[in-house]
């Protein structure tokens, strides 16, 4: 009776080392770098410069965008920070440089300020009217904003009531 040999058999004897041919390795590589190119993209936002068309459509989807826009004169910066509610989108909006006709307390007043906004999906297609976004608002860009607002309406008051008041001066 023949004895048989028993070999310790090591954790790995049942496992087969692959072995990648050069053609299987570039495949690989190039499967890697796709996919975290593909991750990258998608976390990176699109610059539109000044292309309205572009950022409307991105923002629509609320997709990370930015776009310089001039309004009459003023240039606004618009940026999608993209999802952070479900029915919300996060915006940021900065004015960058201001109409020439704004006097120097104006401009110092609003110029590099900034506002975040978390406005409702379905107003998204508004998102470039400041006007109809600015309830959605917080920020130093939206208390300048209502600064100015107060300093006009309290100066257009002192101004009406002036000739009022000279009126009721000699009755008193």
């Amino acid at each position: 009776m023949k004895k048989e040999v028993v070999r310790k058999s090591s954790r790995f004897s049942g496992l087969k080392l692959l072995k990648f041919s050069r053609a299987n390795k570039i495949l690989f590589l190039f499967l890697f770098l796709l996919i975290v190119i593909s991750f990258v993209y998608l976390k990176l936002e699109t610059n539109c410069a000044n292309d309205e068309t572009c950022f409307n459509e991105l923002a629509a989807q609320c997709q990370k965008a930015r776009v310089n826009l001039q309004r009459e004169g003023n240039t606004f910066e618009y940026t999608v920070l993209g999802d952070k509610k479900e029915d919300k989108c996060e915006v940021n909006i900065k004015i960058l440089d201001l109409n020439q006709e704004y006097d120097e307390e104006t401009k110092t007043l609003l110029e590099n300020k900034e506002m975040i906004c978390m406005i409702p999906k379905e107003e998204l297609s508004r998102l470039t009217e400041t006007e109809a976004v600015i309830d959605y608002c917080s920020g130093p860009l939206k208390e300048a904003l209502y600064e100015l607002i107060i300093k006009r309406i309290y100066g257009a008051l002192a101004e009406n009531l002036g000739p009022t008041i000279k009126k009721v001066e000699p009755a008193l």
